[in-house]
């Protein structure tokens, strides 16, 4: 079954509304977006996907004292409460749900909490709820007032996306009439210096694909939208899921998680490889992670379907990496069929051998043909967890 994106809010380094981020990206230009930071390394600088949107407002209209992922959940419930507040008078509040995903959830006030304590020797008696996996879904429930169940999903960089499987099934099954889904991740200590501590940070920025590739950037964000099971607009057409448990933070070499999930995801939509006009890599820049995910996509296409990576761009979103750039295709995808394009794929353009020869768009592309359009998303974790996501829109 497809689902309808209804509504939805994206913030990421490339801007804090769908016009700025559609703006930035269709005038990228290896311009760099990210953010150079002696932040998380006493001797060094790296670069970030820092998110910087505006949050005064949401401590203005909802007093409380707020942790960051909370401000970033006021914000998102700022952009969509009058829609959200139209489907609960159109299907009651006990009709709408709410499956998040998040890889770092309530770490950073974790993180903030360690450190007071080793300060002043005290811990707040209400901390918990703050720093449990699930207080994304139970902040945002409270704040738009839904009823319908609600829950957070972690696994790893694939959380995002399997919150939005969840939630698709919640309207398949009659459990839902609307669901709000997506996610927030947040930047912070832990997972700066964790893929620092596995080797896997950039000393750079990010360069999928290319032989000197050297890591990733970890990047934040925001990434939610409401699903309903209408026709029409831009839709989810469908989303394939596979779990290779190659190893525990490595991928298949061969890319064979990668090729299942991508081959479901078609399935699940009713197309073939050739109704699939682009592919939006999981590209993190990690030399494995890039091989197994070009091995599998040439596997399918060969070297015919255009493919580029964002997270030169934004960084690596962790969690919300897969749900943020199915939503970021979804931008592109409302927009007239004349400013419709494929976005470029920010490198220095030197292959390596090792890599199948994959179709990178080294230039924003226009697209071409008149419909309909079927975007692609991949995205892979730890554990050998994969998600693929083809978002679409029928003219």
């Amino acid at each position: 079954m497809s689902c309808k994106i209804d509504s939805y809010v994206l913030a990421n380094a490339l801007g804090s509304s769908k016009k700025e981020i559609f703006s930035n990206l269709e005038a990228a230009d290896n311009r760099i977006f990210l953010t150079e930071t002696d932040e998380y390394f006493p001797d060094r600088k790296v670069f970030v996907g820092r998110t910087n949107i505006d949050l005064s407002e949401c401590d203005t209209e909802i007093q409380d004292t707020s942790t960051k992922h909370e401000l970033f959940c006021k914000w998102a419930y700022l952009e969509l409460r009058e829609k959200v507040d139209l489907l609960k008078q159109r299907y009651g509040n006990d009709r709408i749900g709410m499956v998040t995903g998040t890889s770092t959830s309530g770490i950073l006030n974790l993180q903030n909490l360690v450190r007071k304590k080793m300060k002043t020797d005290s811990l707040p008696k209400d901390m918990y709820g703050s720093i449990e996996t699930s207080c994304i879904s139970n902040y945002l429930k409270n704040l738009f007032g839904i009823a319908g169940p609600a829950y957070t999903i972690s696994t790893s960089c694939t959380s995002g996306l399997k919150a939005v499987s969840s939630a698709m099934a919640m309207l398949e099954n009659g459990i839902c009439d609307a669901v709000i889904t997506g996610g927030i991740d947040n930047l912070l200590y832990l997972t700066v210096r964790g893929f620092d501590s596995l080797e896997l940070l950039s000393k750079g920025v990010a360069n999928p694909m290319s032989a000197n590739r050297d890591g990733i950037n970890i990047g934040e964000g925001i990434a939610i939208c409401i699903l309903t099971r209408e026709t029409g607009g831009i839709q989810i057409k469908g989303i394939g899921e596979s779990c290779d448990t190659y190893h525990v933070t490595s991928p298949d070499p061969q890319g064979t998680g990668a090729k299942k999930s991508m081959m479901m995801a078609m399935e699940n939509a009713g197309l073939s490889k050739d109704n699939i006009n682009y592919i939006q890599l999981h590209g993190t820049g990690t030399n494995l992670n890039d091989i197994s995910e070009a091995k599998a996509i040439y596997d399918i296409w060969g070297d015919s379907i255009a493919c580029s990576s964002i997270k030169p761009l934004i960084g690596h979103t962790l969690g919300i990496s897969g749900i943020m750039g199915a939503l970021i295709c979804a931008l592109i995808l409302e927009q007239d069929v004349n400013r419709m394009f494929l976005p470029e794929h920010a490198w220095d353009g030197c292959r390596d051998e090792k890599i199948p020869d994959i179709k990178i768009l080294v230039s924003n592309t226009q697209v071409k043909n008149s419909g309909p359009f079927n975007f692609m998303v991949n995205n892979f974790a730890f554990g050998g967890n994969n998600c693929s996501i083809i978002v679409g829109r029928d003219l």
